[in-house]
C-alpha cells in the first residue's frame, strides 16, 4: 500500500480513479466507499480473491452484485449475506459455478433432492446429508428420481427395494449395475432398464441374459445390446433369425458373428426386413461374395427397386437369372451410369417382345 495516503478519506471518484491505477483492497476504504457497487466490483473484478467479504453489508446482500461476484470468483458465495444464502436461485447459481459451494449450503437446502441431486458426490452423501434423510425412502427415492447414477450411493437396502431401483432405471437404464443381485435378475425390472436403454442388458444376472424374450426383446430395441447376449444365444441361428425380423439393422452390427453375414439366407431376410432407407447401409455391409450372388441380387432389387441398382454389380443384374425377375423395375435415368441405363432399357423392350430362352440369348451378347 502507497505511503501518505489515507484511504479512508478518499472518496467515490479517487478511491476509484486510485483503484484502476493502482488497485488495492476494499478494506482500505471508508465505510461509504466499500456501499458503493462500482467501486466494489471494480476491486472484485481486478482482485477476484476474497475482496468481496470487504463489500459493505448492503452491497453483499444485493442479489445482482452476489451473482456478479460468484461469477468472478466462486468462491464469493461464501461472503454473501445470509439470505442471499438461503435463497434457492443464488445457491443454484453457486453450485453451478462451482459444485463445492454445496459445504456452504445450510442444512434446509440438502433437504431438497431435486437441488441436491445434480452436485451430489458420495463424499457429499455421507459427510453432508443428515442420516435421517438417507433412510428416508421419501427422500432417496427423489434423489435417484432427479438423477438416477445417485443409486449407487444409497444403502443396500435401498439398492434392493424394487420402488427405488425403478424410479433410478427410470431415469437411467444403466444404474441397474448398482441394483441387488436379486433384482438383476427380476424380469420386471430388467425389462424396464433395457426399455429406458437397451445397453442395460450389460448389467442384467447372466440367467437373463440368456433368456431369450428379454434378450430379442433388448435386440430390437438397439443392435448394440447384442454385445451383452449370452454366447450361446448369439450363436443361435434361430434366435438371430427372430431378431432380424424385428430389426434388420442387426446386419450392421460389429458384433455380429462373421458366419451370419456369409449366410445368405439371413442376408435375404434381412434385406427383406429392413426400410428403404437402409438400402444403401444393408447392401455395403455384404460381403462381396454375396453382391454376386442371383438370389441376394434379385432380393435386394424386388425390395428396394432402382434404389439398389448404384450399390450392385451392374454386370450381374445383366445376367438372365438376375435381369428375367428384375424387368419390370422402373429405373430413372439419373440412378446409375448412362450406357448402362441405355443397356437395361433397351432389354425391357426386348423382354415384351421376345421368348425368354431368345432373350438370355440376347442378354449374353449385349
Amino acid at each position: 500500500m502507497a505511503k501518505n495516503i489515507r484511504f479512508d478519506l478518499l472518496n467515490k471518484a479517487e478511491a476509484m480513479h486510485y483503484v484502476k491505477n493502482n488497485g488495492t483492497s476494499l478494506r482500505h476504504f471508508s465505510d461509504e466507499v466499500r456501499n458503493d457497487r462500482e467501486v466494489c466490483f471494480e476491486v472484485i473484478r481486478r482482485f477476484a480473491d476474497s475482496e468481496f467479504r470487504f463489500a459493505s453489508y448492503k452491497v453483499r446482500d444485493d442479489d445482482n452484485e452476489a451473482i456478479k461476484a460468484i461469477k468472478t470468483n466462486s468462491n464469493n458465495f461464501y461472503y454473501v449475506s445470509e439470505r442471499l444464502q438461503n435463497n434457492k436461485d443464488i445457491i443454484l447459481f453457486a453450485l453451478q459455478s462451482d459444485p463445492s459451494n454445496i459445504y456452504h449450503c445450510p442444512k434446509e437446502i440438502l433437504e431438497d433432492p431435486n437441488l441436491v441431486s445434480s452436485f451430489c458426490t458420495r463424499y457429499v452423501y455421507s459427510t453432508l446429508i443428515p442420516p435421517e434423510l438417507k433412510t428416508s425412502k421419501v427422500y432417496v427415492m427423489q434423489l435417484v428420481k432427479s438423477r438416477g447414477k445417485l443409486l449407487k450411493l444409497v444403502s443396500d437396502e435401498f439398492k434392493d427395494d424394487a420402488d427405488v431401483v425403478n424410479a433410478a432405471i427410470a431415469r437411467n437404464g444403466c444404474t441397474l449395475k448398482y441394483a441387488s443381485d436379486r433384482l438383476r435378475n427380476n424380469v420386471g425390472i430388467v425389462r424396464a432398464a433395457v426399455t429406458q436403454n437397451a445397453c442395460a442388458l450389460k448389467y442384467a444376472s447372466i440367467e437373463l441374459r440368456n433368456d431369450w424374450d428379454i434378450t430379442s426383446f433388448a435386440c430390437t430395441l438397439s443392435p448394440n445390446a447384442l454385445y451383452y447376449v449370452s454366447p450361446s444365444l448369439r450363436n443361435n441361428r434361430e434366435f438371430i433369425k427372430t431378431i432380424i425380423k424385428k430389426n434388420a439393422h442387426i446386419l450392421l452390427f460389429s458384433g455380429l458373428p462373421e458366419k451370419y453375414l456369409f449366410d445368405k439366407e439371413f442376408v435375404c431376410e434381412a434385406i427383406r426386413e429392413s426400410q428403404i432407407y437402409d438400402c444403401g447401409q444393408i447392401l455395403l455391409s455384404i460381403p462381396c461374395k454375396l453382391q454376386n450372388d442371383p438370389n441376394v441380387v434379385i432380393t435386394a432389387v424386388l425390395k428396394f427397386g432402382y434404389a439398389a441398382f448404384q450399390y450392385l454389380n451392374g454386370s450381374m443384374l445383366m445376367t438372365p437369372e438376375v435381369f428375367q425377375n428384375i424387368a419390370h423395375i422402373d429405373m430413372p435415368g439419373h440412378t446409375i451410369t448412362f450406357s448402362f441405363y441405355n443397356k437395361f432399357k433397351k432389354c425391357q423392350v426386348l423382354a415384351r417382345l421376345v421368348p425368354n430362352m431368345v432373350l438370355n440369348l440376347l442378354l449374353v451378347l449385349i
